[in-house]
């Protein structure tokens, strides 16, 4: 709380703020870290490894010295096989349906996600982001309201019995 530190004080010393980088700043960090140690690592890899380390660069780089033992092209899809995530394919899949409102789709895709040992938490976070661009993108409204509805689910799902059941309601 620099606020906080007496005038007399900040007047002898050196302040340094750190702040988390942005989701491209740090894509683009593991994108070059990657290079440097010949990994074959895709740029929509290297976006969901951000994602995923929740723009903490001490975070990324174990995530990326993981997926660096993979053999080949590391893709999205790898990072999530890899991961236990949801595929961006499923998520946007599940996001259209949710729009439209096909619940008994919505339920198969959901039942998919459990069977596949998904964890919940991250599609939640996943389909919040996935609405929140098409809500830039679009300027539907209904990827507004959806928004809302997928926060109250993601709290609701850390008391639920099983994290899809929100999930599963708001699909009804």
């Amino acid at each position: 709380e620099p606020h906080k530190v007496p005038a007399t004080i900040l007047s002898r010393v050196q302040r340094f703020d750190f702040g988390k980088p942005s989701q491209d700043l740090l894509t683009q960090f593991l994108i070059r870290i990657a290079k440097q140690e010949k990994i074959d690592l895709a740029s929509d890899a290297a976006l969901e490894l951000a994602q995923l380390s929740a723009g903490s660069y001490r975070d990324a780089l174990p995530f990326l010295e993981q997926v660096g033992l993979y053999q080949g092209t590391i893709t999205a899809n790898v990072v999530a096989n890899l991961f236990g995530l949801p595929a961006n394919k499923s998520i946007e899949e599940l996001l259209d349906i949710l729009v439209k409102g096909q619940s008994s789709r919505a339920f198969e895709i959901i039942e998919q996600l459990s069977q596949a040992g998904i964890d919940f938490n991250y599609v939640y976070k996943k389909l919040i982001l996935a609405a929140r661009q098409k809500l830039i993108d679009l300027g539907d409204h209904h990827y507004s309201s959806l928004i809302n509805k997928l926060l109250a689910a993601a709290a609701e799902s850390r008391l639920a019995p099983l994290a899809q059941i929100p999930l599963e309601i708001l699909a009804m």
